[in-house]
């Protein structure tokens, strides 16, 4: 997943595509795939399909990584805020300002319930 990373950095898109493919397909081999580390290789491939401006996608990559971090670390956790703060950026780019005001409400919520040093920034 870092390889992917920095390719995505550099705008290698397709090859960082690839690799977040790759990386999410053996991280749900073998660590299941309900594991934090499954929701991470799906945070990048939605930033990534962002990137490209593939909302539609990014949206389906982004849910399901709030999905496995909502029920592995806990609702009200900075990186459950953090992943609701990618998929209003989708929702937004996506023209749904409702959903947007929705999601950024409900991380707020959580980002003022945990202290400013364990807070996370979105992707």
């Amino acid at each position: 997943s870092k390889l992917a990373s920095s390719c995505y950095s550099q705008g290698k898109y397709d090859e960082s595509e690839s690799l977040f493919l790759q990386s999410l397909a053996l991280r749900e081999k073998l660590a299941g795939p309900n594991d934090p580390e499954v929701a991470e290789s799906l945070i990048g491939l939605g930033l990534l399909y962002a990137t490209r401006r593939q909302f539609d996608k990014a949206i389906v990559a982004h849910k399901r990584a709030l999905a496995i971090d909502d029920e592995q670390l806990g609702a009200d956790h900075p990186i459950v805020a953090s992943d609701l703060r990618n998929l209003a950026a989708d929702y937004k780019g996506n023209g749904n300002s409702a959903e947007y005001e929705t999601l950024i409400k409900r991380a707020i919520v959580i980002d003022g319930n945990v202290p400013k040093s364990k807070q996370v920034i979105a992707h």
